[in-house]
């Protein structure tokens, strides 16, 4: 083989390296392990505001819910990528029936789950210290979130 067919076989190889795709941790996750995973990360009411973690995000949905499944790869990426540590609590399980409240009936600043109310699912409840922070409700309210988390994450982290 001669040296001319040699250094284009190697230019062409390390430019299909260089083309392929960057994958985060996120982009590699399979439809199939986000069940794992929220298995993994799940918790119970009665656990949603007594966790370790000082900063940390319960996901509120229903396996039922139409939006839930929408966001699901969404919020999965996000615990997965570890932004602000994410559980899961599924609201159709046995003991995890949440009360219900209108949207303007919502409080932050709860340290007690008897005082916790949601407006339905999906919910996102931020948690700090043991104490609620934030508490949205709907699709694109939860998905505002997680991208402003992400943002000031990328922010602090420079």
């Amino acid at each position: 083989m001669n040296i001319g067919l040699k250094v284009c076989s190697l230019l062409f190889a390390l430019s299909a390296i260089s083309c392929t795709p960057q994958t985060t941790s996120s982009s590699i996750i399979s439809s199939s392990n986000y069940d794992d995973i929220i298995d993994r990360q799940s918790v119970s009411l009665a656990e949603c505001l007594s966790q370790e973690e000082e900063h940390y995000l319960v996901y509120f949905y229903s396996p039922t819910c139409t939006p839930c499944s929408e966001i699901k790869g969404d919020v999965v990426s996000f615990a997965v990528d570890n932004v602000v540590k994410t559980y899961f609590l599924n609201t159709k399980e046995p003991g995890n029936e949440i009360q219900k409240c209108s949207a303007d009936e919502v409080v932050v600043g709860v340290d007690d789950v008897a005082d916790l109310y949601i407006v339905g699912t999906p919910t996102l409840v931020e948690v700090k210290n043991g104490t609620t922070t934030s508490n949205v409700a709907g699709k694109n309210k939860c998905l505002n979130l997680l991208n402003q988390l992400r943002t000031d994450n990328n922010q602090s982290s420079y």
